[in-house]
């Protein structure tokens, strides 16, 4: 087993920093270790031992069950990452070293994959000037990215960046499905950019992707939708834009019907509106070329109108999007004190009326 590896899991970072900052100032507590560190280290329990939010130690002797912390309930989208890590979790916590801190090169218990438990980071507010070591061969963590680390082994951090260093870190137990994980970690199911690129954003916000043999048949050449699962045949893909598009079309329905669907997402006309509008504000998110979305084959021969409607900033299916509390216009995302479409506050629908 590697020292580190980056497991198949990424996260969107947006959605992250946005809980993030439900947590309030004076829930932040001094790490117990303080002989391990220089400056300022200090942590919040998500999941701790009885489910106390000030527990921010994680006891491996415990004999009371972990649990979720009220924290945790407030922080919808922590609990989605969480959710995706369908094996055993005992401890969860945000842990932050502040701008100028270090933490002094250590080792921890029982921490690796043979010992049947493990530890994962998934940072959350990191930098280039951020320099992790393990072993004394530096790790470096995008924001999102889902990292297996062998704590066992000699580890340092220095944090010499003007920002503070945040990292989500969730203690699992090894069971077959982190097995799995383990299994494919470090080979792309997906090869070619930006497919690639999309299929992350799709799995960090929630839906599954996975590779697939699709008859070149489907109403979208190479995409399959099985159960509300996104299944791609990437060698039959002929946009890989469409990907976001269907996501789009599933993105919209009501979470109870999302599951349901097998084949093609429908041909409702509101949710086509909104499946347009969603796919657009993705492609800004992923910094992607708008016409990787709206390609010359599709919509009719519309798709430079739809570029450049959406470019001059004439958006339709916006306002059925901000009926759903997914996205606001100009006008109303300063009462909500949120950027406006293109950003997206939801990427999911989460409401069925």
């Amino acid at each position: 087993m590697p020292k580190s590896l980056r497991l198949p899991l990424s996260f969107d970072p947006d959605r992250l920093k946005a809980d993030l900052a439900l947590v309030q100032p004076d829930e932040w507590t001094p790490h117990f270790n303080t002989s391990y560190y220089e400056g300022d280290w200090s942590g919040v329990a998500l999941r701790a031992v009885g489910g106390r939010a000030g527990q921010l130690y994680p006891d491996p002797t415990a004999t009371t069950r972990f649990a979720d912390t009220p924290i945790l309930d407030r922080c919808p989208y922590f609990q989605e990452v969480l959710a995706a890590f369908q094996c055993p979790l005992t401890s969860a916590r945000l842990l932050r070293l502040a701008a100028g801190s270090s933490i002094r090169e250590h080792k921890d218990y029982k921490l690796g994959y043979e010992d049947g438990e493990l530890r994962v980071h998934v940072p959350i507010v990191t930098n280039a000037d951020v320099a992790f070591f393990l072993e004394d061969e530096r790790v470096i963590m995008g924001e999102g990215e889902a990292w297996y680390l062998d704590l066992n082994l000699r580890h340092r951090v220095d944090n010499q960046s003007a920002t503070d260093r945040i990292h989500l870190v969730i203690d699992c137990v090894v069971d077959d499905w982190v097995r799995g994980l383990f299994a494919g970690a470090g080979r792309p199911d997906f090869s070619a950019e930006p497919t690639t690129t999309i299929v992350a954003f799709l799995r960090g916000i929630g839906f599954t992707v996975r590779p697939g043999r699709v008859s070149e048949q489907t109403f979208v050449p190479g995409i399959w939708i099985e159960r509300g699962a996104l299944v791609v045949d990437e060698a039959c893909l002929s946009y890989p834009g469409d990907l976001l598009h269907e996501a789009g079309h599933l993105a919209v329905m009501a979470p109870a019907r999302r599951p349901t669907i097998t084949g093609d997402a429908g041909s409702d006309a509101a949710e086509e509106m909104m499946a347009i509008a969603w796919s657009y504000a993705a492609a800004v998110h992923l910094r992607l070329d708008p016409a990787v979305v709206f390609h010359a084959e599709g919509y009719r021969g519309g798709s430079a109108a739809l570029i450049e409607n959406f470019q001059q900033g004439r958006f339709f299916g916006v306002p059925m999007l901000q009926w759903l509390d997914m996205a606001y216009d100009d006008a109303r995302a300063p009462e909500h004190q949120v950027a406006p479409y293109p950003h997206m506050v939801q990427w999911l629908r989460s409401r069925d009326m």
